[in-house]
């Protein structure tokens, strides 16, 4: 199945930063965003994920929940606290199969999938992310401060979001 959109590789892409403390998953999921055309920054432990989400300013995180020192629900914490990151849209990964992770994740976050996952699902769920977002800006109940998501990145995000079916 390979209906998700291909973005179009000459124009500005969504930018994501990727947080795994596992190599092989990094490199493999990193690979297959890039193929459907996304930016891809990529962290390989949550002090790292924490600098980069505040510096490279990406427009969305998909982070690991499970690792360690720095646990993906603890990155999240810290990047809600801070103005800059606050709502840029996070899906957690998890191999966790624990249902108190999962609802944990889903109360500070966008969306919580469990390890192993189908990437296209993945896609599609980033896409939903989006457009949420898109519906909640079009009626002004999105909060765009400082740059979480500018106005001005904004219409260059969308876009490319709306997938048609």
């Amino acid at each position: 199945m390979d209906e998700t959109k291909v973005l179009d590789q000459t124009t500005n892409r969504p930018r994501i930063l990727v947080v795994d403390d596992d190599t092989w998953f990094l490199f493999g999921i990193s690979e297959a965003l890039k193929k459907k055309g996304f930016e891809v920054i990529t962290a390989n432990n949550g002090v790292t994920a924490v600098m980069k989400a505040r510096s490279e300013k990406p427009d969305f995180i998909i982070l690991d929940v499970n690792m360690p020192k720095l646990n993906g629900l603890n990155v999240k914490k810290i990047l809600n606290y801070d103005l800059n990151t606050k709502n840029i849209p996070t899906i957690f990964l998890t191999g966790l199969n624990d249902r108190n992770v999962m609802l944990y994740g889903l109360s500070i976050a966008d969306d919580c999938i469990s390890k192993p996952f189908d990437i296209d699902l993945l896609i599609m769920r980033l896409w939903a992310v989006f457009r949420r977002m898109n519906m909640g800006y079009k009626m002004g109940l999105q909060t765009l401060d400082s740059r979480t998501i500018s106005k001005a990145s904004f219409p260059r995000i969308l876009k490319h979001v709306d997938v048609k079916t």
